[in-house]
């Protein structure tokens, strides 16, 4: 029951970080699927999933793909769809899956995502995610291997 608490106020700390800079800098630092990084990342911290390589190229590929079909095909349904299909490929295939990541190129068709998108929020914020996440196993486990 411990474990749980620090669990959970790990996570809320993630995304409290994320909110409070977003609140008082020019760059948005937030978005929804950073919530369910924060629950894997500190309740699962021995998954693979919660690598930071797995964080970092999840998010970063998810958004790449995201952004380039949306600039492609902006408002197709279908190609959204595609783009969720192949972030979940290349996730896969790279050995990079980060379930919450296949949420971003849904986002990025939600919000009209322009290039900007894929460093920030979602790269910026995965750095952030991921380095508290590292620092938060290592505290655990006293080792950095992985």
């Amino acid at each position: 029951m411990k474990h749980h608490l620090i669990s959970g106020l790990f996570a809320g700390s993630a995304i409290l970080l994320l909110a409070l800079l977003t609140r008082h800098t020019e760059v948005g630092f937030m978005i929804a699927p950073f919530g369910a990084s924060a629950f894997l990342v500190f309740a699962f911290s021995e998954s693979p999933v919660t690598r930071p390589r797995n964080i970092l190229g999840g998010y970063l590929l998810s958004a790449l793909i995201g952004v380039t079909a949306h600039w492609l095909l902006p408002d197709s349904d279908l190609m959204m769809a595609l783009a969720l299909a192949l972030a979940v490929f290349t996730m896969l295939s790279l050995g990079v899956a980060h379930p919450p990541a296949a949420g971003v190129p849904i986002l990025a068709y939600l919000t009209h995502a322009s290039w900007s998108f894929v460093l920030a929020p979602v790269l910026a914020g995965a750095v952030i995610i991921a380095l508290m996440g590292e620092g938060y196993r290592r505290m655990l486990t006293g080792t950095r291997d992985r």
